[in-house]
């Protein structure tokens, strides 16, 4: 399964000049290289201290560093600092544990990917605009980005085996691009919202053109979607409101809620962040003056948190669960 998330609250928006795109893809040319990246607490040859990325990590993103944490545990294990200041906007990983984190510096944005427990990404992509999800196909490997916004509507950037350069896709339906995923057959699902103006569409694989999908009325500010192995799974974020999250079947071009999950001993200022593997949740339980505490939770059952740690300091906005490539 691949691991997606978006950014959270607290996105400092920048404007960047996105190409034109209508009903049907387009390309354009982005320039690729290999990049060097200043990090701490690693462990010769780029390799983390933790046994050689031999377990499973969970990645999270806050301005221009990547604090990596052992999982479930919650042991602090790195940080990474972006290269070109990058500020991070995503994250997301793939079935063999290769983390890519899309973000933006003052004038464009970046898609970095790092191998699982290695502390130097192992390629850049540039040009990427206004990141604000990834997801990577589980069928060919392929990378989708959500751009967000610009002066004029935002698309989707699908780069064929997270290389080189992209087709960006657009639905006329859309203008703020917040959240995709991709299912196991390689389907990939998009999330538009912004207050009460919610739109979810599907890119069938194989297909050019976006199907909107009816939506239930439930579903009312979203932050997120996630594939979570058999459901499309959105969290409600709605302010001074428990979060809760939506399992979604979809089906003839309908979108029904089957499943509700509800937290409990959540803290003040919780975020909205979340990924989902192997039957456990992990998000943001409290976000005070003592700092960040992360919650796993039984999924879909929800519930109190099976366990929590803090994160001592490392902030945390985005993040993926990165399992390693024998898994």
């Amino acid at each position: 399964m691949t691991r997606n998330h978006l950014f959270g609250a607290g996105l400092a928006m920048a404007l960047f000049a996105l190409p034109a795109c209508g009903g049907s893809p387009s390309t354009a040319t982005v320039p690729q290289s290999a990049s060097n990246v200043e990090q701490s607490q690693s462990h010769g040859k780029g390799w983390m201290k933790s046994g050689n990325g031999g377990g499973d990590l969970l990645y999270g993103g806050h301005a221009d560093v990547i604090s990596v944490f052992s999982y479930p545990r919650g042991r602090f294990v790195a940080d990474l600092v972006l290269p070109n200041q990058a500020n991070v906007l995503a994250l997301c990983s793939d079935r063999h544990g290769n983390v890519f984190v899309a973000g933006v510096d003052v004038t464009e944005g970046y898609i970095f990917e790092y191998a699982h427990g290695r502390t130097i990404p192992k390629a850049t992509i540039g040009g990427s605009f206004l990141p604000l999800s990834c997801a990577v196909d589980p069928t060919s490997g392929n990378l989708a980005v959500a751009n967000y916004y610009a002066p004029g509507a935002g698309n989707v950037a699908v780069y064929a085996g997270a290389r080189g350069t992209p087709t960006f896709y657009s639905d006329p339906s859309f203008y703020f691009y917040n959240s995709l995923t991709y299912d196991s057959r390689g389907n990939l699902f998009v999330l538009s919202a912004l207050d009460r103006q919610v739109y979810l569409a599907e890119l069938s694989r194989g297909s050019s053109t976006f199907t909107n999908l009816s939506i239930p009325g439930a579903l009312q500010r979203p932050s997120a979607v996630i594939w979570d192995g058999q459901y499309l799974a959105t969290i409600l974020a709605k302010n001074r409101a428990r979060p809760k999250v939506l399992r979604l079947k979809v089906s003839g071009g309908v979108a029904t809620v089957v499943g509700v999950t509800t937290f409990r001993d959540l803290g003040k200022h919780r975020g909205f962040s979340f990924d989902i593997l192997s039957k456990r949740l992990v998000m943001t339980t409290s976000h005070d003056k003592q700092g960040q505490t992360m919650g796993i939770f039984k999924y879909p059952l929800g519930g109190k948190p099976q366990a929590q740690f803090p994160t001592n300091g490392h902030a945390v906005g985005p993040f993926t669960i990165s399992v390693p490539p024998s898994r």
